[in-house]
């Protein structure tokens, strides 16, 4: 009763009431609730993502996103390589777990036991050098030493040596634009590389119905197995190893 009293006596005369509800000083204030300085633990996550910059035998370095499960141990890698920016294939919701943290495709196949890899294409994103769409191989219409098939020729020898955790067995997957670079991949392929899995993939867009002539990716011209892709299944995988390189080559798993 008294601090109604007290509390009509401060409105009607303008006395300053004390009330439980005041407001603090504003020097007492919590600035944020996250407390300065913290750091996410990195021990309560059970994947990691590395950047690394891959040389060329040009000496371009070429920007590689590398997703490892915790714990993982002689895992085959799954390599993609995209002009749409790396770090966008391979990022999901912001999350210690790569079941939420990765894109649902590439979520699954960290589950089954792969490293994931995507890297920028040259002149794209975080890669250096110089862009050219569709690159031709070597040769008349590319006067230069590297293209697609010596990229990745040489960025697979090199995760292969430099990535721990892997079993030294590589397969390359991508649609449309990224199953062009998977064909590439076979072009001259790395001892290392035991699958290719393209899909919506043209290897002759100056071909009848072929990208140049239409203007968009062919249509109904699919001279690989049709797969899902990685955003939206992981299915490709159950028939990569049905696409080996070569009959000798044995299995992503080995």
């Amino acid at each position: 009763m008294f601090l109604r009293h007290l509390v009509v006596a401060a409105f009607l005369f303008g006395i300053p009431a004390a009330s439980p509800w005041a407001q603090a000083p504003r020097d007492s204030w919590v600035a944020s609730d996250i407390p300065a300085g913290f750091a996410q633990d990195p021990a309560l996550k059970d994947y990691e993502i590395r950047t690394v910059q891959i040389p060329m035998r040009d000496g371009v370095k070429l920007n590689t996103l590398i997703a490892v499960p915790h714990g993982a141990k002689r895992a085959p890698i799954i390599f993609s390589r995209t002009p749409y920016g790396a770090e966008k294939a391979l990022t999901g919701t912001p999350s210690n777990t790569y079941r939420v943290g990765l894109p649902a495709g590439y979520a699954a196949l960290a589950e089954a036991g792969y490293i994931i890899v995507v890297q920028d294409v040259r002149g794209r994103y975080g890669s250096e050098g110089d862009y050219v769409i569709l690159r031709p191989l070597s040769g008349p219409l590319n006067p230069t030493e590297v293209d697609h098939a010596t990229d990745t020729w040489d960025s697979i020898d090199w995760l292969v040596k430099q990535v721990p955790e892997s079993n030294g067995r590589v397969g390359t997957i991508g649609v449309s634009y990224g199953g062009f670079t998977t064909l590439m991949s076979l072009v001259e392929p790395h001892p290392a590389l035991r699958a290719a899995v393209a899909d919506a993939a043209e290897p002759d867009f100056f071909a009848p119905a072929g990208f140049l002539q239409i203007g968009g990716a062919a249509v109904g011209r699919r001279p690989f197995r049709r797969i899902a892709d990685p955003v939206t299944g992981a299915r490709a995988w159950q028939v990569a190893e049905e696409l080996v390189v070569a009959p000798d080559r044995g299995s992503l798993r080995g």
